[in-house]
């Protein structure tokens, strides 16, 4: 074990003097941590830009709009067919109006 070596001495003066090969790399790290650290902030500019975009369009009510159509059906615009649902719903309703007031027959748990 050599701890106390006189090789092992950092010469003062090449201190902060870097081989080649690590000054390469080190500028390598420095330009992706460049690159990861726009590309992060490019997204979060982005994010906040359709973020916004759908806000404005959202509280306007521009975003959920449609289009009448200008064209009616002769199927749904049909007077006996919605004289027929008035009538279905209407006794529907005479049916449920009878459940309610009507009397029903208790069942025995015993049996």
């Amino acid at each position: 074990m050599m701890l106390f070596n006189k090789k092992n001495k950092v010469n003062p003066k090449k201190a902060n003097v870097l081989p080649p090969r690590e000054l390469e790399l080190a500028e390598r790290a420095f330009r992706d941590w460049v690159f990861l650290l726009a590309g992060f902030a490019l997204l979060v500019v982005s994010v906040v830009v359709v973020a916004g975009f759908l806000f404005v369009k959202v509280n306007r009510g521009d975003f959920f709009t449609a289009e009448p159509d200008a064209t009616i059906s002769t199927t749904s615009s049909n007077r006996k067919t919605l004289i027929d649902v008035n009538d279905f719903f209407l006794n529907r309703q005479k049916g449920y109006e009878s459940f309610l007031t009507g009397t029903t027959t208790e069942i025995d748990p015993s049996l």
